[in-house]
């Protein structure tokens, strides 16, 4: 499912989730984590990041006219981590944040529920054009867990410490100022969900 939306002020993050729930628009396709042990991938791409906000169309109901923001939801469980895999864009600004069911950043373990580009280490042989020259499309892997560690490279929280489990989590991917103004040439990153591991 896409959505595209349109506002001339830059909003947060936060604010994007916010609206988009109070719109009644629904963000988890897949009911949740998979009921098996091992690697399964978030039912399937369609289904994964199943709401995309952006400038595509005329509506003025929500962020910035600038902005990308991939959506989707997950339920906590204490065995669940949900690995995202993908590219660095060709764009100004990229950030991963983690949300509680109440739309709100944490921490866990003093470890914040996001991470901005240029704190995103790239995979082994690739670059993050944030942290020094290179051509964009470098690859990164980031993991959502729920004991992240301090010093930890690429870890972002699950929830915050005490969550029950099934509680609902959100999770963003925010694209500012893609190159040339073209967002048909982002891509969100992929998403696993791990779940006995």
């Amino acid at each position: 499912m896409a959505f595209a939306i349109k506002k001339v002020m830059p909003t947060s993050g936060r604010l994007a989730i916010v609206i988009l729930i109070a719109a009644g628009l629904s963000l988890d396709c897949s009911g949740g984590p998979p009921a098996s042990t091992g690697t399964t991938p978030s039912s399937s791409q369609a289904c994964a990041w199943p709401i995309l906000a952006n400038m595509d169309t005329n509506n003025s109901a929500l962020v910035d006219s600038a902005a990308a923001y991939w959506l989707d939801t997950f339920q906590v469980q204490s065995d669940l981590r949900i690995v995202l895999t993908g590219r660095y864009p060709d764009a100004r600004y990229a950030s991963i944040s983690v949300y509680t069911s109440g739309t709100s950043p944490f921490t866990t373990n003093s470890v914040g529920s996001d991470l901005t580009d240029y704190q995103i280490a790239p995979d082994a042989g690739s670059i993050n054009p944030w942290q020094q020259p290179g051509p964009p499309g470098g690859k990164f892997t980031i993991t959502l867990r729920p004991d992240p560690s301090q010093g930890e490279a690429n870890t972002l929280p699950l929830a915050p410490t005490g969550t029950p489990g099934g509680s609902k989590g959100y999770l963003q991917y925010r694209v500012y100022l893609p190159a040339g103004g073209d967002f048909s040439k982002l891509v969100a990153p992929t998403l696993t969900l791990q779940q006995g591991m």
